[in-house]
């Protein structure tokens, strides 16, 4: 017999017919089409979850649970499905006639229907006219007796639950009468009178009838391995929550050789189907989509191999638990991806400036001076919220938020550390502070700024939000400054003295000197 490592190759030549007949039956029971191509993959994903088997039993239960792994994978949910824990328990078939001693019409349609063939006690009452509420009083009294039974035997299954004990039954309920007739032989008399009784070759007959299965498909090939000692090169790409909103974009652009998971946040590429793999990944990174602290790169060749719905094989765990390892932004038989791109500059302060000089020369010089000056190394885009305010910016990046009240200006959020903002994450890539201040300032910047709070309390009150992100700017050439207001303020605050009042109702305001739009396209006129 085999350890937990290897595959009996004995064992399963001899359960090559059960196996075969399992993985057709619960692919139909799942409603899938069972084409030869079909079965051939899922009935060869199930031969390399063999090792350890011990018998023709456990061959069949381990079956049926990698028919449920490959269209789970073939779904798109790629957690490996394991075995259950009590396949070591022994089932002999004489546990079956207990079960199915003085037992009443509604126990032998649970126990064959509910537990051999699956079906939900639902479709049971529609069927066989049985009120529901009798088809589970029937369970309870078979699970009832199947504790009793495993007691008896020295197990305390009086403490298991109910599902433990479904699992236990639904094995019992799939013992086959052996020894089988062989598959030729299951559509004579004979056979037909065994199969009355035995599970496993009712079910034969039920396919063969149906045309899914031939006897000769029951037959193990002579002359080839049954466990293939195949190979895949596989790619896995696990993408940071952060990064979600482009893991399937980015499946679209590998091609189609790249398969999904219905979870939005990995992807399994073939690599022989993506030849420009590692420059489709660089392209992506330098245009964020995601970026490359967003996402774990792991390729590898793996034991398994290729399937047109999924990859089948246990390499494909193996490659996940050994991505799942890495650190965000660390590859494996890839080259590190790179940096993004920097932002462009914007043309549009330049188009500001030629327009007024066309107007006249003083104006110029004054939208020089009153322009937000340039731009900081650092991506950040900020939205003013009703309360509170929404930013975006590098991983990397140290964050300030300066609130600007009207009993003055505070740094309501300070980061220098590249983890500290963390902690205002929405779950959707972004950053959210909340309050309700006449205008916000934030900063961002590629490292600690150890003087911000003093720098922005050495203004005075008299200063403008403009004024105090301009005097940031000068301080520090390499950060980024934006302005953000309330979403509903009645006015932009950004030219107000930092901490005035808002004017009460029916006073007027005092008038300020005119400061040049931030947009280039609202020109301003020529003051008489």
């Amino acid at each position: 017999m085999s350890d937990d490592r290897t595959i009996d190759p004995d064992l399963l030549r001899r359960a090559w017919a059960p196996l075969t007949l399992r993985v057709a039956w619960e692919l139909v029971r799942a409603g899938v089409r069972v084409r030869p191509s079909t079965l051939r993959v899922v009935r060869t994903h199930a031969c390399w979850r063999m090792a350890g088997a011990r018998d023709v039993a456990e061959v069949e239960a381990r079956a049926a649970r990698a028919v449920e792994e490959y269209l789970a994978r073939a779904d798109g949910r790629w957690a490996v499905l394991e075995d259950d824990g009590d396949l070591a328990v022994p089932l002999p078939r004489a546990w079956r006639g207990e079960i199915m001693e003085d037992a009443a019409p509604e126990h032998e349609l649970v126990f064959q229907l509910y537990y051999a063939d699956g079906l939900p006690l639902q479709e049971i009452e529609s069927r066989a006219r049985v009120d529901i509420i009798e088809l589970r009083s029937a369970r309870e009294a078979l699970r009832a007796l199947m504790r009793h039974i495993l007691q008896e035997h020295g197990m305390e299954a009086g403490a298991w639950e109910p599902v433990r004990i479904d699992k236990i039954l639904t094995r019992l309920a799939n013992v086959a009468d052996e020894p089988c007739p062989a598959p030729a032989s299951l559509m004579t008399g004979p056979g037909r009178t065994h199969a009355e009784g035995c599970p496993r070759c009712a079910r034969a007959l039920r396919l063969f009838r149906e045309g899914v299965l031939a006897p000769q498909d029951l037959e193990p090939p002579a002359d080839t391995a049954l466990v293939p000692a195949d190979t895949v090169e596989l790619v896995s790409i696990q993408v940071h929550p952060h990064g979600r909103d482009h893991t399937r974009k980015l499946a679209q652009i590998l091609g189609g050789g790249a398969r999904v998971s219905a979870a939005n946040d990995e992807i399994v590429v073939h690599a022989p189907e993506c030849p420009h793999l590692q420059a489709l990944l660089d392209d992506a990174a330098r245009h964020g989509a995601p970026l490359a602290s967003h996402v774990r790169v792991h390729r590898a060749r793996v034991p398994g191999a290729w399937g047109r719905a999924a990859p089948i094989g246990p390499g494909l765990a193996e490659l996940r638990a050994a991505t799942s390892r890495l650190a965000w932004g660390e590859t494996r038989g890839v080259e590190t991806l790179p940096p993004p791109l920097p932002a462009l500059p914007s043309a549009a302060r330049w188009w500001f400036i030629a327009a007024v000089l066309g107007v006249v020369s003083a104006v110029s010089v004054a939208a020089v001076v009153l322009s937000p000056g340039p731009e900081g190394d650092v991506p950040l885009e900020t939205e003013g919220l009703a309360h509170g305010v929404r930013f975006d910016t590098d991983d990397l990046a140290s964050v300030w938020v300066i609130a600007a009240e009207p009993t003055g200006i505070r740094v309501a959020f300070a980061g220098p550390s590249v983890t500290d903002k963390v902690e205002l994450a929405d779950g959707h890539g972004r950053y959210v502070l909340p309050g309700r201040p006449e205008a916000w300032v934030v900063v961002a910047a590629p490292g600690d700024l150890p003087d911000l709070e003093a720098t922005v309390r050495a203004g005075d009150r008299s200063e403008s939000v403009r004024a105090l992100a301009r005097r940031l700017r000068r301080a520090w050439p390499q950060a980024t400054v934006r302005i953000a207001t309330p979403e509903d303020a009645p006015g932009t605050p950004e030219d107000a003295p930092v901490g005035a009042a808002a004017p009460a109702e029916g006073v007027a305001e005092p008038t300020t000197p005119a400061t040049p739009p931030a947009a280039p396209a609202e020109v301003p006129g020529v003051a008489p």
